[in-house]
């Protein structure tokens, strides 16, 4: 029996997921999958009170919740690998042989427990109760629609049905293995106090049901769990068992399966990686731990996520059991690490068999961003919370980055430009412990121009096309910004961006979106203050005769657009000024799904020296209620002009393959046509319109050139 056991994925971050069709090759005859098919609120946001909770008890909390966790499975449904696996793996081994359970990001939000009130992560009982709704729904279309290529609706009376009183563990037999599928957050509480559990109170159900399934059956029990049992993981500490407390049922398995002589492998995920845990309590414990992670989670910040997976090769016959660990490696090749072969007996696992191994490690995998091209320009246009020493490098830990630099504009926002941003060189150290350097400069054009001319020589000296002036759009926090200029030096090789972080919002998500859009909008367009000078040195830099070979592009996402629009759109001798100081060496302007406004954009963009290419998608699920509630009329990000700017050219994204609904058809690697054609727009290459990949077409000044699809 061939058992392939993965957990973690998200489309929204990584909609293309190769791991699926490497677990196909493998030919499994059963598939687990251990949580983590969607991402409901995790990332750089690390506070004590999870997004998702504090916008529950709002009046329109339950809804949007709802909406936006109904819409992630949608978007699991859609990444075409990950659908194809399902269907043939049911048709050809049946649906009994799919096993799934959930864990905290698809139970409702990170580090989620079920049954604590007071704990900041716990998750009310009517959220439990769509979570689980929705869960089931997944669950049903995997097992038994795995052919259908629509996801369907959500099921009536979500918000407003009864509440769920049980998880979702299940138990099955298949060719004389036992397997137990537990859920470990549905009565989760907190891990300290007396009265703490995870599987539910003594004398629960599935406590119960643990109990009797290691006690009925003989042979190794295959038990799985979305949660470590144990394991060190910088992000949580979500485990059975952790350095100082631990839940009852830890000891409880460790002692019954000793008593018993039976053998136990438990499966896990959580972490975001593999790592095998060898016997948990004792040379002489019969709990054996593996655990398998991070399918399809991208990368956040400089921190590497690669897809991942385990295989048991288990022969009941033979009582032996294969373990073998499955990881992509960053030029994707995929690796495969046997950890041995476990033999086992009527009185548990054979001394000698199992292999030993050491403590956890934190296993940090690091995004080429961290080695080969360490370095990362930021003019930081927020005020700054720490009282930091000038020029004195200051470490810290990326998840601490937001406690450096808030959500506000930085003190004296007034007067006559140029106001300039404060210039912060980011530089990735790997040690024990992923750190940030930040050593920050002063504010002045000198600053700024040193800051920038570094980044300048990075790129001759690498060979690179393009230096790229990036402007993040709304709902960024600090580190988020810098996790997108991360991005585009990943994605982009060519590339180097000098990112300009400003004050957008701090938290993702539709409500929060809505809710500050109307600040995050006076931000975007008190930008040109900064922007005046900015743009002035870029171009200055930009004309210099040794980075004449280079590539200037200037980037403006989302809302940062508005802030395009506030400067170009203000005082003509301020576009003049920039005219002439970048020269014919500033290239291209990039909005890429622009949140301005369609109505009278020509005015201002006519006035941009160089060629301005705007990417827009009709269907772009994040714009659409953006125009609804702000602004009332069309963007630029989600229509096509009726009145185009003379020199602009304007990419319609809408049916190129799977950008569906996406916002950042930019950052993410939806398609090769479109990775390539945002290649050649971010190195300012030449885009000929009449050779668009399938699904694109462009307007210009002049004509619509017609649909390359058609």
């Amino acid at each position: 029996m061939r058992i392939v056991f993965t957990s973690c994925m998200d489309a929204v971050r990584v909609p293309q997921q190769p791991v699926w069709r490497r677990i196909a090759q493998q030919q499994p005859d059963v598939l687990v999958l251990l949580g983590d098919h969607i991402y409901m609120d995790w990332g750089l946001s690390l506070g004590s009170e999870p997004r998702w909770k504090r916008i529950f008890g709002k009046p329109v909390g339950p809804e949007a919740f709802a909406e936006e966790m109904h819409g992630r499975y949608q978007q699991q449904w859609q990444v075409a690998e990950f659908r194809a696996l399902i269907a043939d793996f049911v048709a050809t081994r049946g649906r009994e042989r799919l096993l799934l359970t959930w864990d905290d990001h698809d139970f409702a939000w990170n580090n989620a427990v079920g049954e604590d009130a007071v704990d900041p992560h716990g998750v009310p009982a009517r959220a439990r109760s769509i979570s689980r709704r929705l869960f089931m729904q997944f669950y049903t279309q995997l097992r038994d629609h795995p052919g259908e290529a629509q996801y369907p609706p959500a099921p009536a009376r979500l918000t407003d049905g009864p509440d769920e009183t049980e998880g979702v563990a299940q138990r099955t037999s298949l060719d004389g293995v036992d397997f137990l599928l537990l859920d470990t957050r549905f009565h989760r509480t907190g891990r300290a106090g007396a009265s703490c559990h995870l599987l539910g109170a003594e004398g629960s159900a599935q406590r119960q049901l643990l109990r009797d399934t290691l006690a009925a059956g003989q042979g190794v029990l295959v038990l799985a769990g979305g949660s470590p049992m144990r394991s060190k993981y910088l992000f949580s500490d979500q485990g059975w068992h952790g350095p100082d407390t631990s839940y009852p049922e830890y000891q409880e398995l460790i002692d019954a399966a000793r008593a018993r002589g039976r053998p136990v492998l438990y499966l896990g995920g959580d972490i975001h990686r593999n790592a095998w845990g060898g016997r948990l309590g004792g040379d002489d414990s019969q709990v054996v731990q593996v655990l398998a992670s991070g399918a399809a989670l991208g990368r956040i910040l400089v921190k590497r996520f690669a897809p991942s997976f385990g295989v048991l090769a288990l022969d009941p016959a033979r009582r032996q059991v294969g373990v073998s660990l499955c990881e992509m490696d960053p030029a994707g090749r995929w690796l495969a690490s046997d950890v041995g072969t476990l033999g086992y007996g009527p009185q548990g696992w054979l001394p000698g068999t199992v292999p030993q191994t050491d403590e956890f490690d934190d296993g940090y995998r690091y995004a080429g961003v961290s080695v080969d091209d360490p370095d990362v320009a930021v003019l930081c246009y927020r005020a700054r919370k720490l009282g930091l020493p000038i020029g004195q490098p200051q470490s810290f830990l990326m998840e601490e980055l937001d406690g450096v630099y808030g959500d506000r504009l930085p003190a004296g926002n007034t007067g006559d430009p140029p106001y300039w941003p404060e210039p912060v060189a980011l530089s990735v150290q790997a040690g024990d412990r992923l750190h940030l350097q930040l050593t920050r400069g002063d504010s002045s054009a000198a600053g700024c121009a040193g800051l920038m001319r570094a980044a300048f020589e990075r790129a001759l000296l690498a060979g690179k096309k393009s230096v790229v002036l990036y402007i993040h759009g709304f709902n960024k926090t600090f580190a988020a910004s810098v996790d997108q200029a991360c991005g585009l030096k990943e994605r982009y090789p060519q590339v180097e961006p000098v990112l300009l972080s400003w004050p957008s919002g701090e938290d993702g998500g539709l409500l929060k979106m809505l809710g500050e859009l109307a600040e995050a909008e006076q931000h975007a367009q008190a930008l040109w203050r900064p922007l005046a000078g900015v743009f002035s040195l870029f171009g200055q830099l930009a004309n210099e005769a040794r980075y004449r070979g280079l590539r200037k592009v200037v980037l403006a996402r989302s809302l940062g657009a508005e802030a395009l629009a506030g400067l170009f759109g203000g005082d003509a001798g301020l576009a003049q000024n920039i005219a002439a100081a970048w020269g014919d060496q500033v290239s291209r302007v990039i909005l890429s799904a622009p949140a301005a406004r369609s109505s009278h954009h020509a005015r201002w963009m006519d006035r941009i020296a160089c060629q301005t290419v705007v990417t827009f998608n009709v269907n772009d699920h994040t714009l659409k209620p953006a125009s609804w509630v702000r602004w009332g009329s069309a963007l630029l990000g989600n229509s096509a002009p009726a009145e185009p700017a003379a020199r602009a050219l304007y990419i319609d994204c809408t049916r190129s393959p799977a950008v569906l609904g996406s916002h950042d058809y930019l950052l993410l690697d939806l398609n090769p046509g479109l990775t390539e054609l945002n290649r050649r727009l971010l190195t300012g290459e030449p885009v000929d319109t009449a050779q668009l990949p399938a699904g694109f077409h462009a307007v210009d000044g002049q004509q619509v050139v017609a649909d390359a699809a058609a």
